[in-house]
């Protein structure tokens, strides 16, 4: 995979990468190395990784409930911002 913007990141830093769901990774490894570790922080309120994990893993079970299919893709126009 070539990525554009790689060219700006610090030397190594795209050895770690494993592919589309490699975020999806670095959140539920996270979420079970440190649950309680902040993940965001937006407008004074933390949000651990569990509880990350949890809303991530929350919204997966609706959108699949509304019929997404694993390996179909989605875009989600929201504003930027934890909440959205």
């Amino acid at each position: 995979m070539t990525f554009p913007w790689a060219q700006h990141y610090d030397p190594g830093v795209l050895s770690r990468w494993a592919g589309h769901h490699f975020l999806a990774r670095l959140l539920l490894q996270a979420a079970e190395q440190s649950p309680q570790a902040p993940a965001l922080v937006f407008f004074g309120r933390t949000t651990t990784y569990g509880e990350l994990n949890t809303q991530t893993a929350g919204l997966a079970s609706a959108l699949q409930k509304l019929g997404l299919a694993p390996g179909e893709r989605l875009g989600i126009f929201l504003p930027n911002c934890p909440n959205w």
